[in-house]
């Protein structure tokens, strides 16, 4: 589509005739005067503003009244010249008026000059309460879809209500009327004849209306003789004459270069296959001629040239080349919630999250914010299985949980027994007194010592307190012997016998009738030297059994 037809038909738009013609864009909702095209009749009520009707004498009214009437009926009175085919008149001498005059009535005073766009809608508004085909004389026209000056008419295409400015010449007034309710018609401006009525600028001599527009503002159009009209079969002329329209899609050439194609339509000679004036330039506005054909000029300044991609921004024209769009920028600098994208159509979409998940069970894994990264964070507990004695598992981040290394059980003392306790969550290490054992009854029990190892026993007590027992440890029999031992009880006196109980000790009973030998040399009274020799005699006894088991424990 082109640019300019898409402008269309997006929106309603006025018409308005100056010197030259202007075309404004409004809201696109249509108000009551909006709705009335085609005309099915020329009968147009005139109606003049009460602060105007003073400045217009009948006289000029007249004059205006038959300028409208020469270019609705294709009069040559005024030396217009109308071509064959807009001899359009549809009233006879003596019927009745086609055109009927009133005051404005209660038409506010200050809407004599329309300055803005609310007094513009309030006229056309009061207008379109007075009927269909209503045209408004106004004092001036300042605005017409914008700010513009000198404006001599103003209407909105298609609609049912025009308004016109007193300082149009007299005589293009006539002219005037006609072109504004063409607009209403639906009619565009024409650019391809000069002398046409729908021309841009306003001229007396404009007053050519081809097929379409006769049939737009007439609805069916009388045909004169001489012109060539692909879709109308023309029966003969006069003020009865008849026509019929030629079957529809008859091949026709509606004399436009714009079309590649043409056929009838309802008694209209339509182009049916549009040529392509499109240059893949989005700042050039696409245009047909209907002589000279396609035309491209530069777009104005500032005309969108969007390319449907919200993410470069919305472009416009700028001395001729597209640019200007500002990219629209998805990041919401959050690194945790992922690089965001820009869809064409539908614009920001939300990224998509950094993978946080390593696949380690171990491992505490998340997004930190502030260091724009993923962490995995080990973590020992997960991996613990509750035993004390196979060691702390770890959690290595690369290959998952790692079984712990048993604690050391050997505290180097030999004769402890060393074991590892689950129930109380320590290292046991029991004295083992067997251990240090070295087979051997008389040096004692050895014992263990869980600090200082094995420790050497005390020998069994040999001493019985019995003085004339032979006190011996016997390694074979395991045990502790007292061999009583008379010899040992000796006390020198040859007149007792020795003897030696193992409870009692030394007993040395009286020989009967022994007399003890004379000592020679003794002194010493008989009793004195008696009790010397027994205590010498025991001095040595006791001695000897010393010597004894002294030797017994060595051999």
């Amino acid at each position: 589509m082109r640019r300019a037809e898409r402008r269309d038909a997006m929106h309603f738009v006025f018409r308005l005739l100056v010197v030259i013609s202007f075309v404004v864009s409004i809201a696109d909702a249509r108000p009551a005067w909006a709705v009335d095209a085609p005309l099915k009749e020329d009968r147009i009520r005139f109606i003049i503003h009460d602060q105007v009707a003073g400045q217009m004498s009948a006289a000029e009214l007249g004059g205006y009244l038959d300028t409208v009437h020469d270019y609705f009926h294709g009069s040559q009175d005024t030396g217009i010249d109308v071509p064959t085919c807009t001899d359009l008149g549809t009233t006879t001498e003596g019927g009745p008026q086609p055109y009927l005059y009133t005051s404005s009535g209660g038409l506010a005073n200050d809407l004599a000059v329309i300055d803005d766009e609310t007094e513009l809608f309030q006229v056309l508004d009061w207008g379109a309460t007075q009927g269909s085909r209503v045209a408004i004389f106004v004092q001036d026209i300042l605005w017409c879809g914008a700010p513009v000056p000198n404006t001599i008419g103003c209407a909105p295409q298609p609609g049912n209500v025009f308004v016109v400015s007193l300082t149009a010449p007299v005589n293009v007034r006539g002219m005037v009327i006609g072109h504004e309710r063409g607009h209403n018609a639906g009619l565009a401006h024409r650019s391809d004849d000069s002398c046409a009525l729908m021309f841009a600028s306003a001229a007396a001599s404009h007053g050519c209306l081809n097929q379409v527009e006769a049939k737009a503002l007439y609805n069916q159009a009388n045909i004169s003789t001489g012109e060539t009209c692909d879709c109308i079969d023309v029966k003969f002329q006069g003020p009865s004459q008849t026509w019929t329209l030629n079957p529809q899609g008859t091949p026709c050439d509606d004399a436009s270069v714009c079309s590649t194609a043409s056929s009838c339509d309802t008694g209209l000679c339509v182009g049916t296959a549009p040529l392509d004036c499109d240059d893949a330039d989005l700042c050039t506005d696409d245009e047909c001629d209907p002589v000279t054909g396609c035309f491209n000029p530069t777009s104005a300044d500032f005309t969108p040239c969007w390319d449907s991609d919200v993410c470069n921004g919305y472009e416009f024209c700028l001395a001729g080349s597209c640019g200007g769009g500002t990219p629209l920028n998805c990041d919401d600098a959050l690194y945790c919630n992922g690089p965001e994208v820009c869809d064409p159509v539908s614009g920001c979409e939300p990224g998509t999250p950094p993978v946080v998940d390593d696949l380690v069970d171990c491992t505490l894994d998340s997004c930190d914010e502030q260091a724009d990264t993923i962490v995995h964070i080990p973590d020992d507990a997960s991996c613990a299985n509750g035993d004390f004695c196979d060691g702390d598992e770890t959690c290595d981040p690369q290959i998952d949980c790692v079984a712990g290394t048993p604690p050391p059980l050997d505290d180097g003392i030999v004769c402890t027994l060393d074991s590892c306790n689950e129930l109380t969550d320590s290292i046991d290490h029991t004295p083992d007194d067997a251990a240090c054992s070295n087979g051997a009854y008389c040096d004692g029990d050895e014992s263990c010592d869980a600090v200082l190892g094995c420790q050497a026993g005390t020998a069994p007590l040999l001493d019985d307190g019995v003085l004339c027992t032979f006190d011996a440890c016997d390694e074979s029999a395991d045990q502790v012997i007292h061999v009583p031992m008379a010899e040992f009880c000796d006390d020198g006196d040859i007149c007792t016998a020795e003897s030696c109980d193992e409870i009692s000790g030394c007993e040395n009973a009286p020989i009967v009738d022994c007399v003890p030998p004379a000592v020679p040399g003794l002194s010493l009274g008989g009793t004195a030297v008696l009790a010397l020799m027994l205590s010498a005699a025991g001095v040595t006894a006791q001695a000897r059994r010393l010597r004894l088991q002294r030797d017994h424990a060595r051999g």
